[in-house]
């Protein structure tokens, strides 16, 4: 979108790069499993979630497993325009899809949120590996969104970590252990939705924004991306790492 560079702060925002009827479909078939679990009908994302945030959250639970799980899920992370999208800008020459994440992030719940963090840490794979971060709502104010720190400050180096010593999700698994450089933190608000996607890069530090609204949930796809010809990814026998609470 102009202001950023995916060489030269490790992060980029591409608008109007997913077709609609990508997004329109997850939400359709988010909705579909929805409704199968709850035995009634929702007009839209925000509204079925708020239902099993208030009437029944371990039913929600199983909506929040169901969303990495969907084919139009798949169907995004193999899809022509988000591979060549990855190719092209990410100069990477054999695809890996490594990982296929999915997060809905809701007012009142910033403990399952991530602080500043390098996606290195959780999958290794290699520092140039991708994450193509991709909304299906719009990112405003009442949905956060991201910060991310541009490589013109890290130089895009891999910072020191500890363990965590509270697990709550894997996000409490490997926390940051240095002095970062936090004026140099640039937000996504405003500046990207539906249709819209995010790449950055394993090594740039990023960490989630809390939701401000009560009524509006975020809905998010977080695909992993190495690639097969990267040497370091080749050391790894091409498997990410893995993360759990032991």
């Amino acid at each position: 979108m102009g202001s950023f560079s995916l060489d030269v702060d490790g992060f980029d925002i591409f608008s109007g790069v997913i077709p609609s009827f990508y997004i329109l479909r997850i939400e359709e078939e988010l909705l579909e499993v929805a409704r199968h679990l709850a035995n009634r009908p929702f007009l839209s994302l925000d509204e079925a979630w708020s239902y099993f945030r208030q009437h029944n959250r371990s039913l929600g639970g199983l909506l929040y497993n169901a969303f990495k799980r969907l084919p139009s899920v798949m169907s995004l992370a193999s899809s022509p325009e988000l591979l060549e999208l990855i190719r092209r800008e990410g100069r990477m020459t054999l695809p890996a899809i490594i990982d296929i994440n999915c997060r809905i992030d809701s007012f009142g719940e910033d403990r399952f949120l991530f602080d500043w963090h390098q996606d290195y840490w959780f999958s290794v794979c290699s520092p140039h590996s991708l994450v193509a971060w991709i909304p299906l709502t719009s990112i405003d104010h009442n949905t956060g969104g991201l910060d991310l720190i541009s490589h013109r400050h890290t130089q895009g180096r891999l910072y020191r970590t500890k363990p965590g010593q509270d697990y709550v999700t894997y996000a409490d698994s490997v926390l940051l252990d240095e002095v970062i450089p936090l004026e140099g933190a640039q937000s996504i608000e405003g500046l990207c939705g539906p249709g819209d996607a995010v790449l950055f890069r394993f090594n740039t530090l990023h960490r989630s924004r809390p939701i401000m609204s009560s009524r509006h949930s975020r809905f998010t796809i977080q695909i992993r991306v190495a690639d097969f010809c990267d040497k370091e990814f080749n050391q790894h026998a091409f498997k990410p790492n893995v993360i759990s609470s032991s």
